[in-house]
Order: C-alpha cells, then sequence, then structure tokens
C-alpha cells in the first residue's frame, strides 16, 4: 500500500508572530479570525474526512485547532495573510503619521494686550500728533513776542512771563544778581537776551550813565561783562555779579568788594613825601585808578603817564598783566 504524503499541520495562530512584529494586536487577531473562517469554508466544500479527487485531507480538532493542509495552498494563504496584514500595517502608519503632522505656520495668531508702558508711549504720540499747526505758531510767536522786562528786587515791576506752556517758556530764563552798595538787584534774563537793559537800569540807581556802569563775575574777576554778552556767553554759572561807576567818586570806592579791593601808592617826583593811596578793584581796568588819581590830583589825565617797574602801564589792562600786588608804587610823571 502506497504511503501517504506527509501532511504539514500549521497553527492559524502562528500568524501573531507576524503581526507581533508590527506590534498592532489587534490586526493580528482579526487575520486569526479571518483565516480560521476560511479553513471552516473550505472544509464544507471538500467535506470532512477525504476530498473526492483524492487530495489530502484537513482535519480539524476541537481540542487542538491545528490546521492540516495541502502545502501549497496553505503556504499561499500564509503569504496572502502577512502581505494584506502588512499593507494594512502601512496604511495606516500612514494615516497615523498624516495626524501628527504640524499645523501650518501662517495660521494667525491671536494679537496680545499692549503693556503699559506701550500704552503710555502710544498715548503721548497720539497727543502730540493733536496738537495743531495753529497752536504750536501760537507759541513760538508768544516766546519771540515776549518782552524783555527787568525785576529789580521789591521796589521795581517784576517781570513778566510769557503765556504758561507747561514750563516750556520758564526753563529759558535764569536769575542773575548784582551787588552794588551791598544791595542786590535780580534780573530774570532769557540765555540768548542781551546785557543791554541790564546796564541801563543799573545806571539809573547807580546816577550814571550806562557807559560809565561796570559789571564782573564774582567768580571770574578778569571777566568784564559787556552790554552785548548773553548768559550763554558767559555761562550760566557766573550769575552773582558786582557793578560800580567808572567815575572815580568816593561811591565807587565803597562799592568794591574787600576781596578785590588793592591799594596803589601813586608818587609824582616828590618822594615818598609825595606819595598818594589810591585804591582800585584787581577786576577794572588800569584806568579807573588813573583817573581817580588825576581827579584828587587835580591834574589832566591826558598829560600823566604812570610807570611800574620801568614800564609804561597801558590803561585798558587790569593789575594782573603786570604782577601787580597791595601796596605797590607807581610813579605818575608829567609829559
Amino acid at each position: 500500500m502506497a504511503s501517504k504524503p506527509a501532511i504539514k499541520t500549521y497553527n492559524p495562530y502562528a500568524i501573531k508572530k507576524i503581526v507581533e512584529k508590527t506590534s498592532m494586536k489587534s490586526l493580528a487577531a482579526q487575520a486569526s479570525a479571518k483565516a480560521v473562517a476560511e479553513v471552516k469554508a473550505e472544509q464544507a466544500k471538500t467535506g470532512v474526512n477525504e476530498s473526492k479527487n483524492g487530495t489530502p485531507r484537513v482535519e480539524i480538532e476541537d481540542a487542538e485547532p491545528d490546521i492540516v493542509c495541502e502545502e501549497s495552498s496553505s503556504s499561499s494563504r500564509s503569504r496572502g495573510s502577512r502581505q494584506d496584514i502588512e499593507d494594512d500595517v502601512e496604511s495606516i502608519e500612514v494615516k497615523h503619521k498624516a495626524k501628527k503632522k504640524l499645523l501650518p505656520v501662517d495660521i494667525p495668531v491671536k494679537k496680545g494686550r499692549l503693556s503699559k508702558a506701550e500704552k503710555i508711549q502710544k498715548a503721548a504720540g497720539n497727543r502730540v500728533e493733536s496738537a495743531s499747526k495753529k497752536q504750536r505758531e501760537k507759541l513760538l510767536q508768544a516766546l519771540n513776542d515776549a518782552e524783555e522786562e527787568i525785576c529789580l528786587g521789591d521796589e521795581f515791576p517784576s517781570v513778566v512771563e510769557p503765556p504758561s506752556t507747561g514750563g516750556e517758556a520758564e526753563v529759558l530764563k535764569e536769575q542773575i544778581m548784582i551787588l552794588w552798595k551791598h544791595d542786590r538787584h535780580k534780573f530774570n534774563l532769557f540765555l540768548s537776551e542781551p546785557f543791554c537793559n541790564v546796564f541801563e537800569e543799573m545806571a539809573k540807581h547807580m546816577e550814571t550813565t550806562a557807559e560809565r556802569v561796570l559789571i564782573f563775575c564774582n567768580r571770574d574777576p578778569s571777566h568784564t561783562v559787556n552790554p552785548l554778552d548773553t548768559l550763554n556767553d558767559i555761562g550760566k554759572e557766573r550769575v552773582f555779579l558786582s557793578a560800580f561807576r567808572d567815575d572815580g567818586s568816593a561811591e565807587q570806592q565803597n562799592s568794591i568788594p574787600e576781596a578785590y579791593r588793592i591799594t596803589f601808592n601813586v608818587q609824582s617826583g616828590g618822594g615818598a613825601k609825595g606819595r598818594t593811596k589810591v585804591e582800585a578793584d584787581k577786576r577794572a581796568p588800569l584806568r579807573n585808578f588813573m583817573v581817580k588819581y588825576c581827579q584828587t590830583a587835580g591834574i589832566n589825565f591826558e598829560n600823566v603817564v604812570f610807570i611800574f617797574d620801568g614800564d609804561r602801564l597801558n590803561p585798558g589792562k587790569k593789575p594782573e598783566n603786570y604782577d601787580m600786588d597791595d601796596g605797590e608804587i607807581v610813579d605818575a610823571q608829567m609829559v
């Protein structure tokens, strides 16, 4: 009797090993159920014990659900099932990757609220823009047309300030004080305002002309203020000034501060007996003390030359130009 070909038994749950490689347990269960259903359908067609054409029979036992089938057909079905599973897994992975795609970068983002600093900056910009051209022109016109009035203590009219514009006009003015006969006279000047009005006002109270008024900076005695000078020229730190008359009178002598007072001994050929003491201001030109001496001696200023240490003194220079100290001897020679 001829021997039957060897029958290989395939366990339908062996498909699970393929599914485990893809980590898809749910698909493995579905594939196993599908394989069992196909075997049962094949059994119904071919018979339970033996097929009509003598092909190897397929036996299914309830105790052990092994699949006995032809090697070629079983292998074909196994390869087909594996291919289907791999295709399904690949499709699922593609869908899963598609879900993980990032959102488009051009998605509009809702703008956050402005910070406090940004709100303040924006409000300030709006206020500047809201100022009309007419208001700005009015402010400039008020500053240009403001009269240059002077305030001299409590006994003179106060300075008329330009229209208030939030403190902008007041910043342009500086207060100065001028000392005369131990009295302080206050003035409010713009930085670009000349001192000519100050000289005129001081001349009224000094009972002289504006040309004879001399004003010096207390912090810099060598600096003489000119009527055309401004605070920008002399510097805002030089706000304390002194004034005296250039006429050689006794009032002028009393107005010189002690720190700037200097005494010269003027002799006119008579030796020590003919010396005359003349007080002058270190900050003033030498011409002042020369005029004072001539008035005291009763001689004409144009007929006298003054010699110090062998050099003829220049009336336009100051004592510091000749290194003159207090008590120096000056010779007065007639010409």
